[in-house]
């Protein structure tokens, strides 16, 4: 089963889902969407691979949807559940350049900054140059209140639409 992320304009977040279940009912009549407790974001369940479903709703023409972001996991938003899966899921053996992507949404960690940090020092120390202009691989960290859902992706594997909602 996998999960998406879809960034959305505040306010806009029923549109959005119904708009991402359209698109990918046809392949997955089983997807859901979920709220979390923080206005602009939906997740989506669905039994696609998450770089599959991401890209055919990154494909679809959509009114709501700002960025479609494919989940590798959600943790606890905590910097040791963070750091260690980052860890755990990062390409090996590491070649080319990396950069972090940091989005926070509530208190459960200090900064986004602070995430960014301690993650592109992770990643230094498995060996990935730091480019933050133009990197081979994107660590992107949504801190969603209490849960965190990290992609770690080329930066093509990201989608960020237009919107005209």
């Amino acid at each position: 089963m996998g999960t998406v992320l879809l960034t959305l304009e505040y306010g806009k977040e029923e549109a959005g889902a119904i708009e991402a279940l359209d698109v990918l009912m046809p392949q997955d009549p089983g997807a859901k969407a979920g709220r979390p407790p923080f206005g602009g974001l939906v997740l989506i369940s669905t039994a696609l691979e998450p770089d599959a479903a991401a890209g055919i709703m990154a494909g679809a023409p959509t009114s709501f949807i700002r960025s479609v972001s494919p989940v590798d996991a959600i943790v606890p938003s905590e910097m040791n559940a963070i750091m260690e899966t980052v860890g755990e899921r990062l390409p090996r053996p590491a070649t080319g350049t990396a950069a972090v992507r940091c989005a926070r949404r509530g208190r459960a960690i200090g900064s986004s900054l602070e995430v960014e940090r301690a993650v592109g020092d992770l990643l230094r120390r498995a060996g990935y140059a730091i480019d933050l202009a133009s990197p081979s691989i994107v660590v992107r960290i949504d801190v969603i209140g209490g849960q965190t859902a990290i992609s770690i992706r080329p930066p093509d594997r990201l989608f960020k639409k237009g919107c005209q909602g």
